[in-house]
């Protein structure tokens, strides 16, 4: 492995370009803890930190045909970027979501069959959203998962507000309906056991 240290990055990355993976594993070697550091000063999280890191240099190796860096560095902070905003948007997605599943049920942290119970919800809700007919899982997803107002969504969708009441009535009454069976078959099975 030492043989690679004296290479430069243009080097290492021909190499890599020709499946080298010794090259890789030099390269990994030179920038995975600058990388580790810059994405933790962004995230403040080791899991968080550990799968940016992991995710650039797989798709360093995944795309290493076609790579076309200039300079090394330069190259990997737009990509710590990058991935760091991924994370933040599907952290805030996933809280936005979270908080909209938790308003069906109440979970407990410290109760298993209640955390459970709640992710078998959150797909049972999920897919109760996925029978919806488009029209009113459109307005159902504006509405409710990305917090848009009926106004917003009549003039995205080129409706009236009163179609757009329409359907988020619809898709309230139909995930009531599916939940209600979701939940009468949990009952039916907890008094079973």
């Amino acid at each position: 492995m030492s043989y690679y240290k004296h290479y430069t990055d243009n080097e290492l990355l021909a190499l890599i370009k020709n499946d080298d993976d010794q090259a890789f594993a030099e390269f990994y070697n030179r920038y995975s803890k600058k990388i580790r550091a810059l994405a933790f000063s962004k995230v403040n999280s080791l899991e968080a930190t550990q799968e940016i890191v992991q995710d650039i240099f797989s798709d360093i190796w995944e795309r290493r045909h076609s790579l076309d860096i200039q300079t090394v560095p330069n190259y990997l902070s737009v990509a710590v970027k990058y991935k760091v905003i991924n994370y933040i948007k599907s952290t805030v997605s996933f809280r936005k979501h979270s908080n909209f599943y938790k308003a069906f049920v109440k979970i407990s942290e410290e109760e298993t069959l209640k955390t459970v119970q709640y992710n078998d919800l959150t797909t049972a809700l999920e897919e109760g959203v996925q029978k919806l007919p488009e029209k009113t899982k459109l307005v159902f997803k504006l509405n409710r998962l990305e917090g848009k107002s009926i106004a917003e969504i009549a003039v995205r969708l080129n409706l009236s507000e009163k179609a757009i009441r329409y359907h988020i009535s619809r898709s309230l009454k139909e995930l009531r309906f599916h939940l209600k069976e979701f939940l009468i078959s949990v009952v039916l099975f907890c008094s079973n056991l």
